[in-house]
């Protein structure tokens, strides 16, 4: 438990226990060996939430938070757990997370980390060892890390141009490490050997929530707590990794056995992972052309994390400014997505939380023509969008140079083509919002191109306005075909005829509105006090 007595005759720690300049210490040597216990013996939720989410933050603090610090080896505190192999994959991994963070990993390291978190699965695998015991937040760390770690080691090594000929050489002879088939292979089989696809149904069937789960006492058809966990945010590591190869379909059919639209899922107890999910997921809608569904997942995080910052919250919470970065990236592609499409209604509040940052740039792109907007567009989509990958090996015999921007250039493209579709869709349905009746040829004229290419200018904007959206309960490929538009048009003896979508009245957004505008000058006036 939490600061437990230690047994006095236990292995101390000399100064050969130093590990590039960093010393085993008694305060490092205590959370390790409570740590161990709390995991392996005691197994109190609390005490883990505790050393996990404060303690280990406030050494780092302490005691590695110089660039280039690191935390001691396992070698170094190993007699602190009794030498516990499958307890130490779990402190390395924390390590090495560490090192990435704040400082300058070199190949070795990579490689080694690799082997650890090839190490640390194969024993979650195997579901031979049941007794580790660990929180949801530590379960979503690993498996956010092991995709990060993923996606740097994928950009370290496409950039041959910044690799010496060591580094080369070594890259050359270790191809199997952070290979992209591996990487999907562990998260298959964390996911597979977790089961978590039919106990997600079963808790579902029962009326249980998965935040409230505990596999031990509910007899649930899973090796224990932490493989459960470990497969479940393994869901939402693959669907990330599913969006960063660009295949986007696939990153959203990944998530079927998740309600992404419930509040009662176990993701919400992990603030990093909710943003992440709504984030590649909002990403992933956007890309392949569902953008009501793009709008409703950036909002829901937009609305969510304003209301953290407003109450201070956001600043306490893990990953509070990791959280912040996704944000502003969501708002970029909100802005994005409000310029694409007019006619789409967005949460008030949310729109005035994305017009206070980048409401030029919507004007800028509702009035100008493709060509003068291209460049914002890209500017704006470079910013807020993943980090894509190059997933296969480069020939290391070959030219040295950078590879790592080919898929992000691609990806690039593919939206490009997509904004200026819905460029001209924004113009033509600016003329249509004028009239009630008009022939072809004219509104063809407006356009400055034929007849029949208008025509088929109609019928692209029918086709791609008509979307799959989908709605509470469905899983997130799932959904119903419904237009897009606001306005609805047909063609009959050469006259397009035009009314507009029913509106609905509504009131509330109007006193939601005026409420949030007393807060802020009540606000304002008790600090001026």
């Amino acid at each position: 438990a939490v600061g437990r007595e230690r047994d006095p005759d236990r292995a101390r720690s000399t100064m050969a226990d130093f590990d590039a300049g960093a010393m085993v210490n008694d305060p490092v040597k205590n959370f390790v060996f409570d740590l161990h216990d709390s995991c392996r013996r005691s197994r109190i939720q609390a005490d883990i939430d505790k050393l996990y989410g404060e303690t280990w933050a406030e050494l780092t603090k302490k005691y590695y938070s110089e660039k280039g610090d690191q935390w001691p080896s396992a070698e170094a505190i190993s007699s602190e757990c009794g030498g516990d192999a499958y307890f130490l994959c779990f402190y390395k991994e924390m390590a090495f997370r560490h090192l990435f963070l704040t400082g300058k990993p070199r190949c070795e390291d990579r490689l080694a980390a690799w082997e650890n978190y090839v190490m640390l699965f194969d024993f979650v695998i195997d579901a031979k060892d049941l007794d580790m015991f660990m929180n949801e937040q530590w379960a979503s760390d690993i498996i956010t890390e092991f995709v990060y770690q993923f996606q740097d080691n994928c950009q370290y090594r496409t950039d041959l141009s910044a690799r010496d000929a060591d580094e080369v050489e070594m890259l050359q002879a270790n191809q199997g490490a952070w290979a992209t088939n591996k990487v999907a292979y562990y998260l298959t089989q964390l996911i597979r050997v977790s089961n978590v696809g039919p106990v997600v149904e079963q808790m579902k069937a029962n009326g249980i929530s998965t935040q409230r789960m505990n596999a031990s006492e509910m007899g649930l058809d899973t090796p224990s707590q932490t493989t459960f966990d470990l497969g479940y945010f393994a869901l939402f590591g693959m669907a990330r990794l599913e969006c960063l190869l660009g295949d986007y379909q696939a990153s959203l059919a990944v998530l079927a056995p998740i309600d992404v639209t419930s509040e009662h899922e176990r993701y919400h107890k992990v603030f990093s992972c909710h943003t992440n999910l709504y984030y590649h997921m909002g990403f992933a809608y956007l890309m392949v052309r569902r953008y009501k569904d793009a709008i409703r997942s950036f909002s829901n995080v937009i609305a969510f994390i304003y209301r953290m910052q407003k109450s201070g919250a956001l600043q306490h919470v893990p990953g509070g400014d990791q959280g912040q970065k996704s944000n502003d990236r969501m708002c970029a592609l909100m802005a994005i997505l409000i310029a694409m499409t007019p006619g789409v209604k967005v949460d008030d509040m949310v729109l005035n939380i994305v017009k206070e940052k980048y409401g030029e740039r919507i004007s800028q792109l509702e009035s100008g023509n493709f060509n003068s907007t291209r460049e914002l567009y890209e500017n704006l989509f470079q910013k807020a969008c993943p980090k894509f990958i190059v997933p296969s090996i480069p020939n290391y015999d070959g030219p040295q140079i950078n590879y790592s921007h080919d898929s992000v250039r691609q990806q690039v493209g593919a939206f490009l083509k997509q904004a200026e579709h819905m460029n001209k869709l924004g113009q033509i349905r600016s003329y249509l919002k004028l009239y009630t009746a008009i022939s072809v040829a004219k509104l063809a004229r407006f356009n400055a191109i034929s007849d029949d290419d208008f025509r088929s200018e109609l019928l692209a904007i029918k086709h791609i306005m008509s979307q799959t959206e989908s709605e509470p309960g469905m899983a997130a490929l799932d959904g119903k075909t419904a237009s897009a538009l606001d306005i609805h048009f047909f063609v009959k003896d050469e006259m397009i005829h035009v009314d507009e979508a029913d509106r609905v009245q509504r009131h509330e957004a109007f006193f939601m509105g005026q409420v949030n505008k007393c807060e802020e000058i009540t606000e304002r006036l008790r600090n001026r006090a």
